[in-house]
């Protein structure tokens, strides 16, 4: 399977999601290491726009192409999430941190907060199988100058 992400420069070439460990991520508390990715660039992109903003992040980013062994890969379903989980952060990190901790299986794919029917895939570094993912590709990654005027 391949999976997208945008990260700082100086950590594209770490998979080993420390950088989601001090903020967290929508879908796991502070403290713990996740991978967060997206089946699509422009998904990844979307993503990361907010975050860097927020963080007022300068540094250069890079697109990294990441191929991850097809196995078992849990999913959650939008149907079944509360009305308000967009907003709920307790809620959904609740359940990212479930499965995380649990390392029942090496992928989490969850619905984007943002875009519509589009998922990401949460990669948990402390299961076994991570051993085997690995970046295929990387590239500089220039946002749009609009997004820092929004």
């Amino acid at each position: 399977m391949r999976l997208w992400r945008l990260a700082p420069a100086s950590q594209a070439k770490v998979l080993d999601g420390v950088c989601s460990k001090t903020n967290g991520s929508h879908w796991t508390s502070p403290g713990l290491a996740v991978l967060v990715t997206a089946e699509r660039l422009t998904l990844a992109a979307l993503e990361t726009a907010g975050p860097r903003l927020s963080c007022g992040q300068d540094e250069g980013y890079m697109q990294v192409l990441i191929d991850v062994p097809v196995g078992r890969i849990l999913s959650v379903s939008r149907q079944g999430l509360p009305g308000d989980w967009e907003q709920n952060l307790a809620y959904t990190r609740s359940v990212g941190d479930r499965w995380l901790l649990s390392c029942v299986s090496l992928m989490l794919r969850v619905p984007s907060s943002m875009a519509g029917n589009a998922c990401n895939v949460l990669i948990n570094p402390d299961h076994a199988d991570h051993q085997h993912v690995r970046i295929l590709e990387m590239a500089p990654f220039g946002f749009d100058l609009r997004l820092d005027a929004a």
